[in-house]
């Protein structure tokens, strides 16, 4: 704990040169371990099962809900009644 009064004893100058040289190293020595690491993993990934290993449904398979087909009935409906008004708009329309 020498070091540590001896530090105190500095400049104030020389203080923050401390800090921040103590601080840019660390920075820079866990960067470098994150990237060494992230390559390591990255390299271990194995890129033709990992969309196995999601479990996610293929895109191709259609979705087959109990509501699925009420949905379908009904812009059926929601189709006639858009098209009962086109024609009674056009008919309305020739009237005149």
């Amino acid at each position: 704990m020498n070091f540590l009064k001896k530090i105190q004893r500095l400049d104030l100058t020389y203080r923050k040169f401390i800090f921040w040289f103590i601080i840019i190293g660390l920075t820079v020595g866990l960067g470098v371990l994150f990237l060494k690491n992230s390559k390591k993993r990255l390299e271990n990934l194995k890129t033709d099962s990992f969309l196995e290993d999601l479990n996610i449904q293929s895109f191709k398979q259609e979705l087959k809900t109990p509501w699925s087909e009420q949905i379908g009935e009904e812009m059926k409906k929601i189709e006639e009644i858009i098209k009962e008004m086109e024609e009674n708009s056009v008919s309305t329309s020739s009237q005149e």
